[in-house]
């Protein structure tokens, strides 16, 4: 019978296999199994930084190999922060140090050195956003400022904006990069506020030669914040500096100031679609390869098909698969990969969502309550979101009219002008791609 420091040991070389051994060392090395009891595992990690990164990406595969390694079937998982774990030695990892430096002194380059336009996988869905990220990494400030790049979640935004800001630095060294998420910005915000130190907050922003801003949807009701960056905006955009941001959704979707939104759509606007099963097959390729491995066709083809639209998710799977060849000791090949995906995403697929469950997902999408979609405020605020959620409920539960003008509480003609009015306007790409990431939510195609 295995000790647990042979467990963990175990559990250890599974994922630094599954995470490749640059996200495994800065991430889980220096971790250790603080206990597991009543169903639940705690994990501690060195850095806040190291468990927002394994939470966000990695949190799925972890309870996976957790359960298969200590045979305990629903095991679940949570993770701690606890920076004494860092070891104090001449080799420590230089991102180890990083981590631990105070946040305003983080250095502004702080981009993932992974995200580079030469992994980033091209294809039809993201040619045109690539085109604009390469012609802005090469002449920040001067074409498409602002560059806005938009789409679904788990497409790639992210990748490419950073790639941005790292091809800016190996051109030019000294260029001051700053990359965040709107969530950071807002933090940081009212941390400088607290601390009476909103001087200093707008000249670490305002000073930069590339800002990259991630999610910026996230600035939906906060007034203070959206002021505040319209400032930083209007500082850099005067001063011919480059700034690009993510959203999922268009800028006039957003429901923010008109004056901010109208901004961001001064430069170029780019979008990201739900890749092809080429391109899928495309980018598992390119991430076994980036981990020194080589799939069969036949494994690849099986995982591209079972997850159809989104990259994360299409990542996860491959990660899902490969540790699941580490802990068999077994080559991976198709029956391998049937096995370690087996019930994993069609049968959530498969299933039809309630109109019920179509209103909170739009509701969610638009940041606005299920109650106000269901109101008769008419105001497009909740009229566009409402008329979206009828459309959809007509075209994935295939309830007739009259029975949607019930779920809505409407008359059947009300129901039967939105469905015709967001099918006509599907040609608009902001329509559409509502539309796509509502989908995709729900998990239907």
């Amino acid at each position: 019978m295995k000790s647990k420091e042979d467990s963990w040991e175990r559990f250890l070389q599974v994922m630094e296999d599954a995470l490749g051994k640059p996200t495994f060392e800065t991430c889980l090395k220096f971790s250790i199994l603080k206990k597991i009891n009543n169903g639940k595992a705690v994990i501690q990690v060195s850095s806040a930084f190291a468990k927002e990164r394994l939470e966000t990406k990695y949190v799925g595969i972890m309870k996976d190999t957790l359960q298969k390694i200590y045979d305990s079937p629903g095991l679940d998982l949570a993770l701690e922060v606890d920076e004494n774990l860092l070891p104090t030695r001449p080799d420590l990892p230089e991102q180890m140090e990083f981590y631990k430096q105070e946040q305003d002194d983080i250095p502004e380059n702080s981009l993932d050195p992974r995200y580079t336009l030469e992994s980033f996988v091209v294809g039809n869905s993201n040619q045109f956003a690539t085109g604009a990220a390469l012609a802005v990494s090469r002449s920040p400030g001067k074409v498409y400022n602002p560059l806005l790049i938009f789409g679904g979640v788990g497409l790639g935004k992210t990748h490419l904006m950073q790639a941005i800001g790292n091809n800016v630095l190996a051109r030019k060294k000294k260029a001051r990069v700053v990359y965040l998420s709107t969530e950071r910005f807002i933090n940081e915000m009212i941390d400088a506020m607290a601390k009476k130190k909103i001087e200093k907050f707008r000249k670490k922003y305002r000073t930069v030669d590339v800002l990259l801003v991630d999610d910026i949807q996230f600035l939906v009701n906060k007034e203070f914040t959206q002021e505040e960056f319209f400032h930083t905006f209007n500082e850099l955009y005067g001063a011919n500096k480059q700034i690009v941001m993510t959203c999922d959704r268009l800028p006039r979707e957003l429901f923010i100031d008109k004056r901010l939104s109208s901004r961001f759509e001064w430069g170029l606007t780019a979008d990201i679609q739900e890749p092809d099963l080429e391109t899928r097959e495309a980018i598992l390729r390119k991430k076994a390869e980036q981990k020194g491995i080589s799939l069969p066709n036949s494994v690849i083809h099986y995982i591209a098909e079972r997850v159809p639209s989104n990259v994360r998710e299409l990542e996860g799977a491959l990660l899902r698969v490969l540790a699941f060849g580490t802990f068999r000791r077994q080559p991976v090949n198709t029956e391998l990969a049937q096995e370690a995906l087996k019930g994993i995403i069609p049968e959530g697929r498969e299933q039809i969502p309630t109109v019920e469950k179509i209103i909170e997902k739009v509701a969610s999408y638009f940041d606005i309550k299920t109650e106000e979609i269901m109101s008769d405020r008419r105001d497009r605020r909740f009229a566009y979101p409402r008329q979206i959620a009828m459309f959809l409920s007509r075209e994935i539960t295939n309830l007739s009219y009259p029975d949607l003008a019930k779920k809505f509480r409407r008359d059947h003609t009300t129901v039967l002008h939105a469905y015709e009015k967001i099918s006509t306007n599907l040609h608009d790409i902001s329509v559409r791609n509502s539309v796509d990431n509502i989908r995709s939510a729900l998990k239907v195609s």
